[in-house]
């Protein structure tokens, strides 16, 4: 049992330092993702997300916080994000030609 181990042990370490070394890690941007890398970007993420989560609501839920955050949302954000249903706007898609174009009708 104990051969077993310490073949495990040291198999394992190696068979990772191979598998970087010889260029089967997926390293190009249109390759897929490495073994197990999904799991281990959700697995921190939640357990971060879970540490630092706000244990209450600062802000509550009302009518006129949901109206001031709707003025704040059109005046310094709906520039850029726009609004639900409006096409992108030239500047957000990189079309700076279009962008500087002045204004039809």
């Amino acid at each position: 049992m104990k051969f077993l181990i310490g073949l495990i042990v040291v198999i394992w370490p190696v068979a990772g330092f191979l598998y970087f070394k010889m260029g089967f890690a997926p390293v190009a941007t249109a390759d897929g993702t490495m073994p197990f890398e999904g799991w281990a970007a959700r697995t921190s993420l939640h357990v971060r997300l879970n540490r630092e989560m706000p244990r209450s609501v600062p802000i509550q839920p009302s009518l006129e916080n949901y109206t001031a955050g709707a003025k704040i949302y059109k005046d310094h954000c709906s520039g850029c994000h726009g609004f639900k249903g409006q096409e992108q706007q030239p500047e957000v898609k990189g079309n700076v030609s279009q962008a500087a174009a002045p204004i039809q009708g």
